[in-house]
């Protein structure tokens, strides 16, 4: 897999020097007919001016079929891999960036405004009333914009104030072996109400952010996302469940009913936001799944819908994070500072004398204190005596 990623990464560079910069559009890729597709794995590369913005995009595995068709009279040759999927033809030849692009929805404003960004760059700005929704379209709020976007088929998504997401594909509605949903949420809140059903494999639907993917069968969740400092991505189901992965797939957690879990990862300060976060996003972690109270259930089941009046209504409490760790106590992925073997009376951790040093753990999702590692002389951060817990500082 890093050897494609890598080849499609090689491919958008010397691309570049064409085209100055790489479009931020995913290529639509899919499989020829000698292979199915068996889902979809992510990646991330650069775009956009100066190649300052990252894009995440999705290309299928696909896999070699066993019967001859009439498509594919003679079978490929054994292979011990999946298959290189293929630039659709559509994708290939169009010369207007919306001419192959379908409707797939309508959005209705329910307060504020709401703009919709085509493929070409064109915004159409919607204060009232309703507006279509097509593949490859951005819809973003104002700060006081709200707006439901009911699909085709049935699936709705509750936008919330000051959010985008893309409509990166939307296909096959009607069709329940090769119905395919994907959507890439920007920034901000929606509430993602799956109507239909999906199986994972031939069919899905995704939400992905710039550090997570959430995937579901068919259920009830409201996503968020920020890039304000931290990168973070939240998650809690109000029905059925939802698979939530960092972006490398590397972690995955299981959230039911009543649940929630969230992936965040540090960013170095604000002014890096918008550039490649691939290398923090690799040292991100996946919270523990954490339980919703009844109480809290409901004021999520109200607030998430922007299209009633109960919405308005200011949420009463957030949900609590659990300290798991002990002895001392700390939150998942904070770390803890201890002085060891410093003399006593002392008001300061004296890493200068050879026998004291300064150790430093991180609290893990088992509950436990881990990573201990030895840190530089005069680091300032030992306390003197007990342990200083707060969040890490790498």
């Amino acid at each position: 897999m890093k050897y494609i990623v890598g080849c499609l990464l090689a491919l958008s560079f010397s691309l570049s020097v064409f085209a100055q910069e790489e479009s931020c559009d995913c290529p639509k890729l899919g499989c020829d007919p000698c292979s199915i597709s068996k889902g979809l794995t992510f990646y991330t590369s650069k775009c956009g001016p100066g190649n300052t913005r990252l894009k995440s995009c999705g290309r299928p595995t696909c896999i070699a079929i066993e019967q001859a068709t009439k498509e594919c009279p003679v079978l490929p040759s054994a292979s011990k891999g999946p298959r290189e999927p293929v630039v659709l033809a559509a994708e290939r030849d169009k010369a207007d960036p919306n001419a192959d692009t379908k409707i797939v929805g309508g959005v209705k404003v329910i307060s504020g405004s709401v703009s919709i960004t085509h493929a070409d760059g064109k915004k159409l700005v919607v204060e009232s009333g309703e507006a279509r929704v097509r593949e490859t379209d951005v819809v973003e709020s104002s700060k006081d914009g709200t707006a439901v976007v009911t699909f085709d088929g049935g699936n709705k998504l509750h936008v919330h104030q000051a959010t985008a997401v893309e409509v990166k594909e939307y296909k096959d509605p009607a069709d329940p072996v090769s119905r395919k949903v994907l959507l890439q949420l920007i920034k901000g809140k929606i509430r993602n109400q799956v109507n239909q059903k999906y199986n994972g494999k031939t069919t899905s639907y995704r939400v992905t952010t710039s550090a997570a993917v959430a995937g579901v069968r068919g259920t009830d969740f409201v996503m968020e996302h920020s890039e304000d400092g931290k990168l973070e991505t939240k998650v809690e189901t109000l029905g059925g469940h939802v698979l939530l992965a960092s972006l490398d797939e590397k972690e995955l957690r299981d959230i039911l009913k009543g649940e929630g879990a969230k992936f965040s990862a540090d960013l170095p300060d604000p002014s890096f936001k918008g550039k490649d976060y691939s290398e923090f996003i690799q040292r991100g972690k996946l919270s523990p799944v954490y339980k919703i109270t009844a109480e809290e259930m409901e004021e999520l089941e109200s607030s998430s819908r922007v299209d009633v009046a109960k919405n308005m209504v200011k949420r009463k409490k957030p949900v609590k994070e659990v300290e798991i760790c002990k002895d001392p106590k700390g939150f998942f992925d904070q770390c803890a500072w201890k002085c060891v073997g410093n003399p006593g009376g002392e008001k300061t951790c004296r890493t200068d004398l050879p026998q004291v040093s300064c150790m430093r753990s991180r609290c893990n999702a088992n509950g436990q204190w881990a990573d201990e590692t030895k840190l530089a002389p005069k680091t300032g951060t030992c306390p003197p005596v007990g342990f200083a817990v707060k969040a890490c500082d790498y």
